[in-house]
């Protein structure tokens, strides 16, 4: 897998919010196998039960999947990001802990197969237009959630909704 960077942070969106991570961001850069992914995982003082985070872009990426099946090996817990504009993969889709897939009205994504109250279906569009996201996703198993840069307003339309809201990050 290319591997742009390896962060570490606080997961603040998602349903391990608050929780320290590391962001694995995909993209050109240097070419990660298993082994030299987990050493460096080592080196950057990754421990046993510790979150990563494969973020959005890492599905279209070659290896994706063994390196969190090599993640999960060794007993690290593994959040996938992703868009909706890659089909999920069937070999490996249960080896993540926890799916975070932002929602997209026409995609490949089977939103279908998201587990309930284990991964999170995310709205991040125009506030106006989140009934349409509540409405056509209504049936859908997944935690849904939505990302508003005005949490107080968002909360004010969705009280209601079984949803959960997270403020948009400033760039």
């Amino acid at each position: 897998m290319n591997v742009i960077s390896i962060e570490r942070g606080l997961r603040l969106v998602g349903l391990n919010y608050g929780t320290p991570t590391f962001f694995i961001y995909p993209g050109p850069g240097r070419r990660r196998l298993a082994d030299d992914f987990l050493g460096e995982l080592r080196d950057l003082g990754i421990n046993v039960k510790m979150w990563l985070a494969f973020m959005r872009g890492s599905l279209q990426e070659r290896d994706v999947g063994t390196l969190v099946k090599a993640a999960k090996d060794c007993r690290l817990m593994v959040e996938m990001e992703a868009d909706g504009s890659v089909r999920e993969p069937m070999t490996w889709f249960n080896s993540v802990d926890r799916w975070t897939v932002y929602w997209q009205r026409n995609t490949v994504f089977n939103f279908g197969a998201l587990r309930a109250r284990q991964d999170l279906l995310l709205y991040d569009g125009p506030i106006e237009q989140v009934g349409d996201f509540l409405k056509n996703t209504e049936k859908l198993p997944p935690i849904k959630g939505v990302i508003a840069s005005d949490p107080k307003m968002a909360f004010e339309m969705l009280k209601d909704w079984p949803v959960r809201i997270y403020k948009k990050e400033d760039k």
